[in-house]
Order: structure tokens, then C-alpha cells, then sequence
């Protein structure tokens, strides 16, 4: 069985995808497995949609890389007065 260490140091990022399904089967044991995961008080908050249609995941990726710049951007102006402030000389 590989130890916790062994699984961090061999650990890397995958940025290109083979064009290939996942079968449902391995779908299913992946989120079956997943909700195994201790949660808060145990009250068991997780919930799964799979999205399978290309055209979908294509929309959902670019709506929510447009609202993560745009939620940084707005985080930064709401943020900026107040360091501005802290920084001033009184």
C-alpha cells in the first residue's frame, strides 16, 4: 500500500486530457467513494451532478473561468480601500 508521503511526492498535475469517456461504472465508484469522506457533525452535505455533453462542460468551464476573474477583480476594488488605508502615514 502506498504510504500518505509516497502519494504527496508523486503527485502531479494533469493538463492534457486523452479525448475518451469515462465509463459510468467507474463514474459511480469514484462518487460512491468520495462520500466516504468524514464531513461537519456528519451531516453529509455532498452533492454530485455528472456532466457528460461535451457542449455543457464547455460552457460551464468558460462561465466559471469568466466569474473567477471577475470575482477577483471585484474582491480586489472592495478590498483596495482598506489597504490603502492601513498603509497611510498618520
Amino acid at each position: 500500500m502506498v504510504t500518505f508521503s509516497e502519494l504527496l511526492q508523486k503527485r502531479r498535475a494533469i493538463r492534457d486530457f486523452e479525448e475518451r469517456e469515462v465509463p459510468s461504472k467507474i463514474i459511480d465508484e469514484i462518487l460512491q467513494e468520495s462520500t466516504l469522506a468524514p464531513s461537519a457533525s456528519n451531516n453529509q452535505p455532498c452533492r454530485f451532478v455528472v456532466v457528460q455533453c461535451r457542449k455543457t462542460i464547455k460552457a460551464l468551464s468558460d462561465e466559471s473561468k469568466a466569474n473567477l476573474l471577475y470575482d477577483h477583480a471585484e474582491k480586489k476594488i472592495k478590498l483596495a480601500p482598506d489597504y490603502v488605508t492601513f498603509l497611510r502615514n498618520e
